[in-house]
């Protein structure tokens, strides 16, 4: 069932917290469960929502979690949409993002390039990571427009010191684009759907396989 069906009808009966924490919850397990089997894998994205953010009791509790887990912020991203910081007019929202980034955790503004966000708001709120909308990169590899500005992203990120995540990948053209750019932090279909724990510890699994005979294949041809 995709979200669009239900979360209309969670959030009319205030029951968005509760999913939260419990999806947040199921993740940690599962990325600690995955540190602990050897697998070498990037940080733990998790997806901000307004009802994180407005929870004084937020930071605690996200503390808390990954201290269950032997876990840190080092090991975690926050994302957040352009959208949750402007069509909220609530200040407490900035000030929450603040106190996660003092906690040490990383923040990435999510679809960039689609709201609001200005570079005061890049620099204002700890923000350390952009993800660039993937209506930027479907195509990049034949429209000139779309490289000029992802181009002109990449560079203000740069002087800015922040990471670029280029979002929805779905091709090796695209990817060969972003590569010739500078761009290294991709996510897209071109690497993989969603998966849920399982299918994810079997993807894992498979890719250092895959690197294992690669480098035996190597070695022999030396």
């Amino acid at each position: 069932m995709p979200p669009s069906q239900f979360i209309d009808e969670a959030e009319a009966a205030n029951l968005m917290g509760r999913i939260d924490r419990c999806i947040i919850a199921q993740a940690v397990k599962a990325y600690g469960d995955w540190l602990n089997a050897g697998f070498i894998i990037g940080k733990l994205s998790i997806n901000l929502t307004a009802y994180n953010l407005q929870s004084g009791t937020f930071v605690e509790y996200l503390a808390d979690e990954l201290r269950n887990s032997g876990l840190t912020a080092r090991h975690v991203e926050l994302e957040l949409l352009e959208s949750i910081l402007f069509d909220c007019d609530d200040s407490s929202l900035f000030e929450r993002c603040r106190e996660l980034s003092q906690a040490g955790f990383h923040l990435a503004l999510d679809d960039f390039g689609t709201g609001y966000a200005s570079i005061s708001t890049l620099i204002d709120n700890s923000i350390t990571t952009i993800k660039i909308d993937r209506s930027f990169i479907s195509g990049i590899d034949k429209q000139p427009r779309l490289q000029r500005i992802t181009r002109s992203i990449l560079a203000l990120s740069q002087q800015l010191y922040l990471d670029v995540v280029a979002e929805g990948v779905e091709t090796a053209a695209e990817l060969e684009v972003l590569t010739a750019f500078g761009c290294h932090l991709v996510q897209g279909y071109h690497f993989s759907r969603p998966l849920d724990a399982n299918r994810m510890t079997g993807w894992l699994r498979a890719r250092d396989e895959c690197a294992e005979e690669q480098s035996r294949t190597q070695q022999s041809m030396r």
